[in-house]
């Protein structure tokens, strides 16, 4: 059961296209974790208190100074805040484990990476993996599956803040789950599953079970709310890792993509586990 303060809570932390709703299949095949497609059930009362509006409409930003105007006039108003949402919050994800006779909740959605600083006070015991990709291969994959394959249209993508910004979030509020975070790169969950897998389950004090590496054979629904193509798979498919390399070879999405990597930045992509200097000739070839 969840904690006052978050034990028994999982996140995972990543860019859209990442891989997340593959290892979240993969952990909600355990028999002590639950988890259900992505509940968003945080993000309305933490982006509110969140000081960049990252896209949102003009009723949300002056929600947010409003809510902060109202906060200020009560004693301790942001921490009571803060100690109200974790206790409805909390309420919600006990009933569901209750429900299914679990005892860690794990929840997923890309977007909790705008309200990083926000989710580590509201539940600052709870356990967090970070979810890395190449972020080329994010790049394509965000293109064939939400711009048409069109590097036009996504230029004028919706959620460009997701490629744009969440990478630097990710690293600039890393530190604030120094000890309850994981990182891991999707390259390697598909390469080494179990390998992964194993050390995920040690940092969630859970024991491993590698029959939960054939994800889709657990009788977990299907979600409607979540990448469709993992159910294409029994199980992480190594051959996942290289695909963007043939998406680039047209010179548009070349160019786009080594304008990607130009606006990230040597520095974060080799933060994150990858090496600029190998993606960029890569591109150039």
């Amino acid at each position: 059961m969840i904690g006052e303060k978050g034990k028994g809570l999982v996140f995972i932390i990543s860019q859209p296209r990442s891989g997340s709703t593959m290892l979240q299949r993969i952990l909600g095949s355990h028999s002590k974790v639950h988890t259900e497609a992505e509940t968003w059930l945080l993000l309305p009362f933490l982006r509110v208190l969140n000081k960049t509006c990252h896209q949102d409409g003009s009723e949300t930003c002056y929600a947010r100074q409003n809510i902060r105007h109202f906060l200020n006039t009560i004693p301790d108003g942001l921490e009571k805040y803060y100690g109200q949402i974790r206790h409805f919050c909390a309420a919600l994800y006990n009933s569901s484990l209750e429900r299914h006779g679990k005892e860690i909740f794990l929840d997923k959605a890309p977007r909790y990476a705008y309200v990083l600083p926000e989710l580590s006070m509201t539940f600052p015991e709870a356990k967090y993996i970070f979810l890395y990709r190449n972020p080329v291969a994010i790049l394509c994959s965000v293109m064939m599956n939400w711009a048409d394959n069109d590097p036009e249209l996504l230029k004028t993508y919706r959620d460009r803040d997701d490629l744009l910004t969440i990478p630097f979030l990710m690293r600039d509020h890393a530190a604030l789950f120094w000890e309850s975070r994981i990182n891991i790169r999707y390259e390697d969950l598909i390469r080494e599953p179990e390998k992964i897998m194993e050390r995920i389950c040690s940092h969630l004090d859970i024991e491993y079970n590698p029959e939960i590496i054939r994800y889709n054979e657990h009788g977990l629904p299907k979600w409607n709310f979540a990448d469709h193509k993992v159910y294409n798979w029994s199980r992480p498919d190594a051959d996942n890792a290289n695909a963007w390399i043939d998406h680039v070879k047209d010179p548009v999405r070349k160019k786009l993509a080594l304008e990607y990597i130009g606006h990230l930045g040597k520095g974060l992509i080799d933060s994150m586990g990858y090496s600029y200097d190998h993606m960029a000739e890569l591109l150039l070839r």
